[in-house]
């Protein structure tokens, strides 16, 4: 039963880890390069004949994943925090948990029922 203790106290160091790499990673980035690091990993997703009603050409990818980011950026007030919270998703893509997958989710879905695409 010991064993718990150490592995709580591993995962909170390990986050914690996560949170630092990810602080340091913003810091060396533009809000500009963090936009188009999202926008090129969200077109690449958008384009998989999987993810809408119907095949999206280029030009529908890119200006829905355009639209999401920007109705999601619009709820960060503090930039930095915005930043900070976008390179930690594109570090961590497969825990959605984050308030700002949260936030993504919504401007997508927004984004494209607006352009007709759902």
């Amino acid at each position: 039963m010991a064993t718990k203790p150490v592995l709580l106290a591993a995962a909170i160091l390990l986050l914690a880890g996560c949170d630092f790499i990810a602080d340091k990673a913003a810091d060396n980035v533009t809000e500009q390069e963090a936009k188009d690091g999202f926008i090129e990993g969200c077109v690449k997703g958008a384009l998989k004949p999987e993810s809408f009603k119907r095949p999206l050409s280029q030009e529908e990818a890119t200006k829905l994943c355009h639209c999401a980011y920007d109705t999601a950026s619009a709820q960060y007030t503090d930039r930095a925090k915005w930043k900070r919270d976008l390179v930690r998703a594109g570090l961590s893509p497969n825990d959605q948990n984050q308030e700002i997958f949260q936030k993504l989710v919504v401007g997508l879905q927004s984004c494209a029922t607006n352009q007709n695409l759902m």
